[in-house]
């Protein structure tokens, strides 16, 4: 990725590689789709009710993101920033105090 990258500037959105890090220069942007995994990974494999559990409601927050990306696909890529700033973020900022609410209790 070095070599790939050499000069560039700026996000990197992709997995969690850690090769990427060795890059100066990029603000690394991982994926949700990732990051889901981890959620669902960790869901009790006998439970009733996982929307309750924490993995559960960390796989609500992405698939709600997912949910607004797909009413997006048809607009400009300036519609699309312009509607993921008033649709998304306020999804992203409850997401960021859910995960500080719950970090001490996992």
């Amino acid at each position: 990725p070095q070599e790939f990258l050499k000069g560039f500037k700026g996000y990197l959105h992709s997995d969690a590689y850690s090769g990427y890090k060795k890059i100066t220069g990029i603000k690394r942007c991982l994926c949700w789709t990732h990051l889901r995994r981890k959620f669902v990974d960790a869901l009790p494999k006998d439970i009733q009710s996982p929307e309750s559990t924490l993995p559960g409601q960390g796989i609500t927050f992405c698939n709600k993101l997912f949910e607004i990306e797909k009413t997006l696909e048809n607009l400009s890529s300036e519609q699309r920033k312009s509607e993921r700033l008033k649709q998304e973020k306020p999804v992203l900022e409850a997401f960021w105090a859910w995960i500080d609410a719950t970090r001490g209790k996992v």
